[in-house]
C-alpha cells in the first residue's frame, strides 16, 4: 500500500515553494502604540450598565468582570471618564453611549433601519435617572 501511495504521489504536480513577500522597514508606514482609550474603543466588546433581576444596576467590564461599586458614586464618575463608550439596557429601553470631545457624551441606537441620537450631557450628569431618561425618549421614537 505504501509503494502505492509513494507512486500516486510522485504523479501529483510539484508546485515551486512561494517565497512571502515582506515589505522592508522603509515601506512600513509608521505605526504608534495605541493608548488605553483607544484600545477600549477597538475592542468589539463594550463596557454595559444593565439592570438585573433584582432591579438594580449591573456594571459589567470586558476586561474586569462585573464591577463591585454601585451607580451614581464617586467611583461611578470615575469608571465613566475612563471611557469611550458602553452600553445601557434599562427598564425604560437600550442604547449605546460614546464620548463626543472631552467631557460629552452621546446616545445611539438603530431601529428599522434609521438611526437615532440624544444628547445624554456631560459626564458629571451621567446618572442612572438622566440615562434611563434618555433611553425612554429614544424607545418612544420606536412606535
Amino acid at each position: 500500500m505504501e509503494a502505492l501511495l509513494s507512486q500516486g504521489a510522485s504523479l501529483l504536480p510539484v508546485k515551486a515553494e512561494e517565497e512571502p513577500v515582506v515589505a522592508s522597514q522603509s515601506e512600513r508606514p509608521f505605526q504608534r502604540s495605541l493608548q488605553p482609550g483607544e484600545l477600549r474603543a477597538r475592542s468589539r466588546v463594550i463596557p454595559r450598565v444593565e439592570m438585573g433581576a433584582a432591579g438594580s444596576y449591573v456594571l459589567i467590564c470586558p476586561q474586569e468582570g462585573e464591577l463591585a461599586f454601585t451607580t451614581d458614586s464617586l467611583e461611578w464618575f470615575e469608571w465613566l471618564c475612563s471611557l469611550s463608550s458602553f452600553r445601557f439596557i434599562g427598564h425604560s429601553g437600550r442604547f449605546t453611549a460614546y464620548r463626543e470631545g472631552q467631557r460629552s457624551w452621546r446616545a445611539y441606537r438603530t431601529f428599522h433601519g434609521q438611526s437615532h441620537k440624544q444628547s445624554l450631557g456631560t459626564t458629571d450628569r451621567l446618572t442612572i435617572a438622566r440615562l434611563e431618561e434618555v433611553a425612554g425618549m429614544l424607545q418612544s421614537r420606536l412606535t
